[in-house]
């Protein structure tokens, strides 16, 4: 019956301001840490089973619970006993209905106040993935001053070449090519074609300890050694004379 004719008074009259009404909780929980989106701890009440008893202040007024269609609670008055909720955040809402006398004068006051918790334990916020640098295009290697280029063929007299490997040693454009661009000494052009055990007693000076620094390393046969301001690489033939006059051309450019 009171419930009723404070309903009725509430219809008659106007609402005072809203204020807040202190909510507790009793129950099996937890107070842990979690991470909020911004990624900053916060705490947070953990519900670690059920019932789980929401309590407001006794005897301040007509209570109204609100909360999740998919939560199980009971109004008790005060305490909204909730006995089942699916895993997450659960928001009980409370409004509070009363009225007091003020000189004389009924006075209605509306409070309010929510509380949250988290049934089971809240879920982890995914790490924020780092953010990938710009895209840079590769740095193309700077050209080194070539001062001396040379060139030895290194094929094997008692073996037989492939017509492949024939066609590039004797393309008149690779001899050409290495005729007009290798370094000459003593009046002969900077490249040769060897035998592996080719005796250098008369060659000219650097072209002598170009072989004598390459000839240990020799393994492969044929093979080309080409050698730019003192260093040499000893390499396979390439697939065709316009491919080794590639070749020939980047170490002659100073980017090998």
């Amino acid at each position: 019956m009171k419930r009723f004719a404070l309903g009725i008074l509430f219809v008659m009259a106007a609402m005072a301001s809203g204020q807040d009404v202190p909510l507790t909780l009793k129950g099996d929980t937890q107070v842990v840490q979690v991470d909020k989106v911004i990624v900053v701890k916060e705490d947070r009440t953990v519900v670690k089973s059920f019932p789980l008893f929401v309590i407001a202040p006794a005897d301040i007024g007509f209570y109204r619970w609100t909360y999740p269609a998919t939560t199980k609670a009971t109004d008790k008055g005060n305490t909204l006993q909730v006995d089942a909720a699916p895993k997450g955040d659960l928001k009980v809402d409370l409004k509070v209905e009363s009225a007091i006398v003020v000189d004389g004068k009924i006075k209605y006051v509306t409070q309010f106040s929510s509380i949250v918790v988290a049934i089971g334990a809240p879920e982890p916020v995914p790490p924020i993935p780092p953010i990938p640098p710009d895209p840079k295009p590769p740095i193309p290697p700077t050209p080194v001053p070539v001062t001396s280029f040379r060139v030895i063929f290194v094929t094997e007299s008692g073996n037989t070449l492939t017509a492949s490997q024939r066609s590039v040693i004797d393309a008149k454009v690779v001899r050409d090519y290495l005729t007009a661009n290798t370094t000459p000494e003593g009046g002969f052009a900077g490249w040769r074609q060897y035998d592996p055990q080719q005796n250098v007693a008369n060659e000219q000076p650097t072209m002598k300890k170009l072989w004598e620094a390459v000839q240990p390393s020799l393994t492969a046969l044929p093979c080309v050694a080409i050698e730019t301001n003192g260093k040499a690489d000893i390499l396979p033939l390439a697939a065709t004379p316009a491919a080794q006059i590639d070749v020939f051309k980047s170490y002659k450019a100073g980017v090998k």
